[in-house]
C-alpha cells in the first residue's frame, strides 16, 4: 500500500466532507437537543453517512470497469470535481444553516445525506475506487477521514467557543485552498497520462 497515496486520498476525502464548514449546520439543526442527545445524533448520522460512502466505494470500481472508462478520464474527471468543490468552499459566503420544522430531529436527511455524504464526495469516492489498485487503500482512507470528521463535529461547541465563527470560516477557506492544489495536481496527472497515450 502506498503511504503517500493513502495520505493524499484521506486528506481529499476529509476536505470534501468539510466537517469544519459543517459545524454551523449541525449546531443549527441540533440547537434544541441536550449535550448527550447531540453526541448520539451526530454519531448516528455519521454512521449512516459512512454506510452510504462505503456503498458507493464498492460500486464505483465495478461501475467504471464495466463502462471501460480509462485512467486518464478518471483522473481528469476527479480533478475537475475536486476543483469545483474547492471553489465553492473558498468563495461561498452563504450562512450555512438548515431550518427544520418545529422541534423535529434530523434523521438521515439532511445531516447524513446530503450534508456529510454529499454528491461531490460520493462521486469522488467512486472515481478513486476505480483508479486505486489496492481496494483497502480507499477503504482505510474513508475510515480515517470519517473518524477525524467525527472528532471535529463532536467537539463543535468547544471549537466554536475557542476560535469563533470567523476562525471557522478562515479554517474552511484554508481547507478549500489545499483542495484546489490537490485538484490541479490530479488534473495534471490526467493530462500527463493523456499526453503519453
Amino acid at each position: 500500500m502506498e503511504i503517500m497515496e493513502l495520505f493524499s486520498l484521506t486528506l481529499i476525502l476529509f476536505l470534501i466532507m468539510d466537517p469544519v464548514g459543517k459545524l454551523k449546520m449541525f449546531l443549527s439543526c441540533l440547537k434544541n437537543v441536550s449535550k448527550k442527545r447531540y453526541y448520539y445524533i451526530v454519531m448516528r448520522e455519521m454512521v449512516i453517512a459512512l454506510i452510504a460512502i462505503l456503498f458507493f466505494n464498492l460500486i464505483g470500481e465495478c461501475f467504471f470497469h464495466t463502462l471501460g472508462i480509462s485512467q486518464t478520464s478518471v483522473n481528469i474527471a476527479s480533478g475537475l470535481i475536486l476543483f469545483l468543490v474547492a471553489i465553492n468552499i473558498v468563495f461561498s459566503n452563504e450562512d450555512k444553516k438548515i431550518h427544520l420544522e418545529g422541534d423535529e430531529e434530523p434523521f438521515i436527511v439532511p445531516l447524513a445525506i446530503p450534508v456529510i455524504s454529499n454528491p461531490a464526495l460520493l462521486a469522488t469516492v467512486m472515481l478513486y475506487a476505480s483508479s486505486i489498485k489496492n481496494p483497502w487503500t480507499s477503504i482505510i482512507a474513508i475510515l480515517v477521514a470519517w473518524f477525524f470528521s467525527c472528532l471535529v463535529l463532536l467537539s463543535s461547541k468547544k471549537l466554536l467557543k475557542k476560535i469563533g465563527i470567523d476562525g471557522i470560516s478562515a479554517a474552511e477557506k484554508l481547507m478549500g485552498l489545499v483542495l484546489i492544489l490537490l485538484a490541479v495536481q490530479r488534473i495534471l496527472q490526467g493530462l500527463t497520462l493523456f499526453a503519453h497515450m
